[in-house]
């Protein structure tokens, strides 16, 4: 009976939306490019938001939400991946480290962008086409909902593109500025799911894996089986590794980055957050990479208001 209770516990803390705090820079981890410097700030009452929410069933189960600043002029838009767990009004939570985020831009009397909140339910990876039935979102996402939402709802009549994602939106951020770094200004992956480790490693790998990173072993079980849901086998993995396809698409059309992850992930994704920095980094991107105390997801609003409306 114990035993039932503890693993009913641990599947709600799993399924339920990660607690996002900012958490302050480990100054003895290895960082480059830091911001220099915060923006003077002085607490708004209250961040006015007008949000407007769209639901679909066809041709995919998909929705958004389109959340604008009052008196906010700018035509920029920010598109915003949840994580896993999370929903399309992500961006609006006043728990969630992204209401900081707001509140930075207009205490700092910041044009605000439009932001863009996408979602495909509670767990989705963006992936191309390949044998599994949950694939192919990459392509709807750029080539029916992205123009579907700027098109249909905002005329055309757009700035620049920023994007942040957070936790499994960091995966999927990594798949659309790998793949069409020509969309976005820059992009922001917040503790992002970009571990060090293949689905299809084999056991001694994961072992490796866990004691390396001290991930705590349910989260990654968690992890692989659901990117095997994805991803069925190691050929259309290899067409989405981060790590893997970055080697290659890594370089002077990618748009600059700032990547940040907490020390004490409990998914292990600091390391390949790290790696994933670094070869953006040798790659000659602008990338900046900001280590943080804590687990998952730590992040840093201060930072990334900074680096998304400079």
């Amino acid at each position: 009976m114990i035993y039932r209770v503890t693993r009913l516990l641990l599947l709600l803390a799993l399924f339920a939306p990660p607690s996002l705090h900012a958490g302050p820079a480990v100054d003895s981890l290895p960082g480059f490019d830091l911001p220099s410097a915060r923006p003077a700030f002085t607490h708004p009452k209250k961040t006015r938001l007008v949000t407007e929410c769209e639901q679909f069933s066809k041709p995919v189960e998909w929705g958004y939400c389109l959340s604008r600043t009052e008196g906010s002029q700018s035509t920029d838009l920010l598109y915003y991946l949840h994580g896993k767990g999370g929903n399309k009004r992500g961006w609006t939570d006043r728990h969630n480290f992204t209401a900081v985020i707001q509140d930075r831009w207009e205490g700092g009397g910041k044009q605000a962008p439009v932001v863009v909140a996408i979602s495909f339910g509670k767990f989705w990876l963006l992936s191309e086409k390949n044998p599994s039935k949950d694939s192919g979102l990459l392509d709807f996402i750029v080539d029916y909902a992205m123009p579907y939402i700027e098109q249909k709802k905002l005329g055309g009549k757009i700035g620049a593109r920023q994007l942040i994602g957070e936790s499994m939106g960091g995966f999927n951020a990594s798949q659309l500025v790998l793949k069409h770094p020509e969309l976005f200004s820059r992009a922001a992956l917040v503790c992002p799911a970009l571990g060090s480790l293949s689905p299809y490693d084999g056991k001694q790998a994961v072992e490796d894996y866990i004691k390396r990173t001290g991930a705590r072993r349910f989260n990654v079980e968690v992890v692989l089986r659901l990117l095997k849901a994805v991803f069925p086998d190691d050929a259309s993995w290899q067409t989405a590794s981060p790590l893997g396809i970055g080697k290659t698409l890594l370089g002077s059309k990618t748009p600059p980055l700032h990547v940040s992850c907490g020390a004490k992930d409990e998914y292990g994704f600091f390391e390949g957050a790290q790696a994933f920095a670094t070869l953006a980094r040798d790659k000659g991107v602008d990338t900046r990479w900001e280590p943080l105390s804590g687990g998952h997801c730590a992040a840093d609003p201060a930072a990334l208001a900074a680096f998304l409306v400079p």
